[in-house]
C-alpha cells in the first residue's frame, strides 16, 4: 500500500514539474525579425548612412528621389542587389547571416552606406542603443 501512495505522489510531483517548466517557456519571449526603412533622399543619399540591425531583421528602401537608384553591395557576408529602384518604389532584403554590408548605388557612386547586422541575444528586444537601429557610439564602431 506504502508502495502505491508513493508512486502516486511521484507522479503527481512529476506532472507539477512539467506543468510549471511549461508555463515557463511559454512565457519567455521568441525573438522577433524587425522592419527597418533606408530612404533615398532627393540629395541622393541613404537615410541613415549608417545602420545596425539584427540577424533575421528585413531592411526596406524607399526611393524619394525622382530618379532611379540601386542598393547594391559591394562588400559583406553576402551579396544584394536591388536593381532599379524607381522614384516611389521599394525594395526589401531579410539579412540572414551577421557581419558588416556594404553598399552603394550602382548609378552615383557617391552614394555609399553600410549596415552592420549583429547576433540577437534572444530576448526579443531591439539590441541597438537606442533601439532606433542607429549605431550611436561615438566612435560609429558599435563598441
Amino acid at each position: 500500500m506504502l508502495q502505491i501512495i508513493y508512486k502516486n505522489k511521484m507522479q503527481f510531483f512529476a506532472l507539477a514539474i512539467f506543468l510549471v517548466m511549461s508555463v515557463i517557456l511559454v512565457m519567455i519571449p521568441s525573438a522577433t525579425a524587425e522592419d527597418h526603412d533606408v530612404s533615398i533622399t532627393d540629395d541622393m543619399k541613404f537615410n541613415p548612412e549608417d545602420l545596425t540591425i539584427n540577424v533575421e531583421d528585413t531592411v526596406t528602401w524607399t526611393n524619394n528621389d525622382g530618379m532611379g537608384h540601386t542598393a547594391t553591395s559591394t562588400d559583406g557576408p553576402a551579396s544584394f542587389d536591388s536593381g532599379n529602384i524607381a522614384a516611389g518604389a521599394t525594395w526589401s532584403f531579410t539579412f540572414t547571416e551577421a557581419g558588416t554590408y556594404n553598399y552603394k548605388c550602382d548609378y552615383h557612386s557617391s552614394m555609399t552606406a553600410s549596415i552592420t547586422v549583429v547576433e540577437s541575444d534572444g530576448d526579443g528586444a531591439d539590441d541597438t542603443e537606442d533601439g532606433d537601429g542607429a549605431d550611436n557610439t561615438e566612435d560609429g564602431d558599435g563598441a
